[in-house]
């Protein structure tokens, strides 16, 4: 159903915690569960499987984890859900989900400005995110020389 994680907690190389929204809407009990994530930059594919009692009708929260690469430029996934069960019935549960976890594109543009007011040359900077990873930017002003002015 839905795939939900902490931006903050997706580090290269390290495990991301992930709560996978899981509905069975078939008419047996599902007693374990197998996540594939395939790699959609590189084929690649994980799975992580979890023992977990979920009944015809109902909607459970199952914590995973998906170990992220070292290099993130291309982590994107598309995870599919199979019933892992003992009855040898490998249906796959919904519709694959996509999951894009690769590192912010990000933009920049700087503009010159001087003050009509002040008479003080001024930097007009735009950052502009041009992905769907949430990214905290920060700021850092040098000069020539690589000293820092300014962080922010």
């Amino acid at each position: 159903d839905y795939i939900d994680f902490d931006s903050d907690k997706i580090k290269s190389g390290k495990e991301l915690p992930l709560t996978a929204t899981v509905t069975n809407n078939g008419t047996t009990d599902i007693d374990s569960l197998k996540f594939i994530f395939a790699s959609k930059d590189t084929g690649e594919e994980y799975a992580v499987e979890k023992n977990e009692s979920i009944a015809p009708g109902e909607t459970k929260d199952i914590e995973i984890a998906l170990y992220m690469p070292a290099d993130m430029s291309g982590a994107n996934y598309t995870v599919k859900v199979y019933d892992n069960g003992e009855s040898g019935t490998k249906n796959m549960l919904g519709n694959p989900y996509e999951l894009n976890l690769g590192l912010t594109d990000v933009s920049v543009e700087t503009a010159y400005v001087t003050s009509e007011t002040h008479h003080k040359p001024t930097f007009n900077t735009i950052v502009t995110n041009e992905s769907n990873v949430p990214s905290n930017v920060k700021t850092v002003v040098t000069d020539s020389d690589g000293n820092v002015l300014m962080t922010e």
